[in-house]
């Protein structure tokens, strides 16, 4: 059974999760997890993005699961693929340049193309969506 592309959409100020496709899981065989936290750290400090936001938008998990995997990474050959699964999304919302700028967004409830507009053609999936149905 193939999982739905990982896609968050607004409905009223609501960012609603969703699941990560398999070839986006297969694409990732090697992922340096202390420098990709980092990375991560780096950019949740550099917008004002909480863990709690960035945790249950992006990742699917809660402030303090979030707060466990940013404090202490697992080696990537030591993870399961469940165990995987967070970090090929923080690797996902990095790669993609208009989700730091949607997740701002959101969090202050403003439109995305206000705070920053960006756009890339052979960008991954986007993280976030303006529109009200995921079939947009």
């Amino acid at each position: 059974m193939q999982q739905l592309d990982i896609f968050l959409i607004s409905t009223s100020a609501r960012l609603v999760f969703t699941y990560l496709l398999q070839e986006q899981i297969d694409r990732y065989t090697e992922i340096n997890t202390d420098d990709l936290v980092r990375r991560v750290k780096d950019a949740l400090s550099q917008y004002s993005i909480s863990q709690r936001l960035f945790g249950e938008t992006v990742l699917g998990l809660s402030q303090g699961s979030v707060s466990d995997l940013l404090a202490r990474p697992k080696p990537w050959h030591l993870l399961t693929q469940k165990g995987r699964e967070p970090f090929i999304r923080m690797q996902i919302f990095l790669e993609d340049e208009a989700s730091v700028s949607r997740l701002v967004a959101s969090q202050y409830q403003i439109p995305a193309d206000k705070f920053l507009r960006t756009s890339s053609a052979s960008a991954p999936p986007p993280l976030f969506s303006d529109c009200s149905t995921p079939s947009c």
